[in-house]
């Protein structure tokens, strides 16, 4: 029986993702994965393809997506409050390339994720893992990986072929030999039961799984 598994919580998508997702032609299944699609301005506006552009464009027009500005920056009031986007903003400042403008869109949409309290729907595998377990002000925000996504597509696809996509972008960027294809299906099913109607919060979370295999 197929469950309809969706992402209840806010959720941001990184340059990459819209990119990678337009090219591949299937940004419209992803996104109906989400109950609430985001994008930065910022992200937005960086979108270099005409094609891509028009096409996040018609997902924003139709409701599929939200475009999102620094709306958080009105709650910094408190001396509390201040201090710590001082500190987000100097990690990021070290961790990426701000200044010159080529991340500019990546830091937008981490500080977004940390002060709104939404997560991230990030291609960046590594560095999400150096933001997940070393860093100072991010590591307790929610990351979704393509393997997220892979498995919201072999669980949701209504289709075979989806689910034949889900399966292969898993594999395509996973180290098989340590982090098998159903273990993490196994897991992910363990975080959120498969009962009807689905659970009204639900993230497959790779990175724990990934944590959890590490750890035996």
């Amino acid at each position: 029986m197929m469950i309809n598994f969706k992402v209840s919580t806010p959720v941001i998508f990184d340059a990459m993702m819209l990119i990678t997702s337009c090219e591949n032609n299937i940004i419209d299944e992803w996104v109906s994965y989400f109950e609430k699609a985001l994008i930065h301005k910022e992200v937005f506006e960086e979108l270099k393809t005409e094609a891509v552009k028009n096409k996040v464009q018609s997902l924003v027009n139709n409701g599929a997506f939200e475009i999102v500005d620094d709306d958080y920056q009105v709650t910094l009031k408190d001396s509390a409050s201040i201090t710590l986007y001082q500190s987000c903003d100097r990690e990021l400042q070290s961790r990426l390339d701000v200044n010159k403008g080529r991340d500019h869109g990546e830091y937008k949409t981490l500080l977004y994720a940390k002060f709104k309290d939404v997560s991230i729907f990030s291609t960046q595998e590594v560095a999400v893992w150096n933001l997940y377990t070393q860093s100072k002000n991010f590591k307790d925000i929610e990351f979704l990986t393509f393997q997220d996504l892979a498995f919201l597509m072999i669980r949701n696809g209504g289709v075979k072929e989806i689910r034949k996509i889900g399966k292969a972008i898993y594999k395509k960027v996973t180290n098989l030999g340590n982090y098998p294809l159903q273990d993490f299906l196994q897991f992910a099913d363990s975080l959120n039961p498969m009962i009807i109607p689905p659970p009204q919060e639900f993230i497959p979370s790779f990175i724990k799984f990934k944590i959890n295999q590490d750890s035996q």
